[in-house]
């Protein structure tokens, strides 16, 4: 008797685990994810969520979403939530004697309380039949470990920032060192979001250097693109449309983003220049400091502080040049918008900034903390109309061949399931 023709073989979805309780909001972390997310998609993968219970994010239909307590793997609404990595464990205890805890060296707590943490995630991940977990950013690390004690066979981590975030006395505390140490070693893959933070990580943790990537951050050039007129933007965002050139940043009010050597910056410009104003969008901790510093300087009538808004795209297509003076930064979204509108940019020597400009054809790139340098830089491209549409086009071309949000999502995706 013929035997039935056999049934072809479905290849089976792969079940991912996407872990990041620390994104309450929008922000360049939640970008990342939400690109991820949008390339896991349902016909190939099965995806669990763990997330803030505030999550900003679109998913996919079918997506089981699990609201975790940022710094622990306990479940949303349930006690015993475990601290932060770095939190000291309760008191140790021997032979039912309570050991007095400052006798204890303060990296041993912190290395105690990266295991703990690590053991509550675990149990997140444990009987899920998960083939990767993907995590992020630096506070998630107990999470690499948690998916090894889950036996997960792909553990993959993409840094989205790097250790100049930090400052001296947590970047250099030895537990720290350990335990990112450690964590890299049970990574199956490390995916930086720029080549100098790849450098970074590889010389604070040793590993070899094949176990960590570069994927860059990237944008959808399709979505940035100039659609409106300098007068039509101005009209639907409200800004002015004097003949005033707008020289625009966007960010977070914080003293990573280096707002303050912007105003020093203004300052600082020449007479002679082309009437301007700088337009500041965002907010945070230091709104009140900076409003007092351009009063300070002289230079509140030439200063916008807009606050947060939502509509970056058309602030974008207002502006004539964009300015981002971070002191630190891994690969900013800001600036991939920015140039993918087709802006001028000037923006500091951080991180990956150097990675995506090629100063003197495409931007400008000037130290950091470096007002005067701020200064010439965007003087430059203030006094010439022509230089600002060379620059902003070659912008617009370098991000379109090189930062195609698509691309990099399509290469971190193959990343994250490669072997499997």
């Amino acid at each position: 008797m013929t035997p039935p023709p056999a049934r072809p073989e479905v290849a089976r979805r792969l079940r991912v685990a996407v872990y990041d309780p620390f994104t309450p909001g929008l922000g360049g972390l939640y970008r990342y994810v939400q690109g991820v997310l949008d390339g896991l998609t349902p016909d190939r993968f099965d995806v669990t969520l763990f997330c803030h219970p505030n999550r900003p994010f679109r998913l996919h239909p079918g997506v089981i979403v699990v609201p975790v307590h940022p710094y622990s793997g306990v479940p949303a609404g349930a006690a015993g939530a475990a601290g932060p990595p770095g939190a000291s464990p309760p008191p140790v205890a021997g032979r039912g004697a309570r050991f007095p805890r400052r006798l204890v060296p303060g990296s041993a707590l912190r290395v105690a309380g990266f295991v703990r943490s690590a053991w509550s995630v675990a149990r997140l991940f444990r009987g899920r039949g998960f083939d990767v977990v993907h995590t992020y950013e630096t506070d998630a690390d107990p999470a690499v470990l948690a998916a090894r004690f889950a036996g997960v066979p792909r553990v993959v981590y993409t840094f989205q920032v790097d250790s100049t975030y930090l400052p001296p006395e947590v970047r250099d505390n030895p537990g720290r060192r350990l335990t990112e140490m450690a964590t890299d070693r049970c990574l199956s893959l490390g995916i930086a979001a720029s080549e100098a933070t790849r450098r970074d990580r590889l010389r604070r943790t040793h590993v070899g250097p094949a176990r960590l990537v570069a994927i860059p951050n990237g944008i959808d050039s399709d979505v940035y693109v100039r659609t409106l007129s300098h007068a039509a933007a101005r009209a639907a965002t409200g800004l002015p449309d004097d003949g005033r050139l707008l020289l625009g940043t966007v960010g977070r009010l914080h003293e990573h983003k280096g707002q303050e050597y912007l105003l020093r910056a203004v300052a600082l410009l020449p007479a002679g220049l082309p009437p301007h104003v700088a337009v500041i969008v965002g907010s945070g901790e230091l709104d009140a400091a900076l409003k007092a510093l351009a009063a300070a300087l002289g230079v509140a009538d030439r200063v916008v502080f807009l606050g947060q808004r939502s509509d970056i795209l058309p602030l974008l297509q207002s502006f004539d040049l964009f300015a981002l003076p971070s002191v630190c930064e891994a690969l900013p979204y800001a600036l991939l918008e920015a140039m993918s509108v087709g802006l001028p940019c000037v923006a500091t020597a951080v991180g990956g900034v150097s990675e995506l400009i090629e100063d003197g054809r495409t931007g400008s790139v000037v130290p950091p903390r470096n007002p005067p340098a701020l200064a010439t830089a965007m003087a430059g491209l203030l006094r010439s109309a022509e230089l600002r549409a060379t620059t902003g086009a070659a912008a617009r071309d370098r991000v379109v061949a090189h930062f195609h949000e698509p691309a990099l999502i399509a290469r971190t995706v193959a990343a994250l399931t490669a072997g499997l």
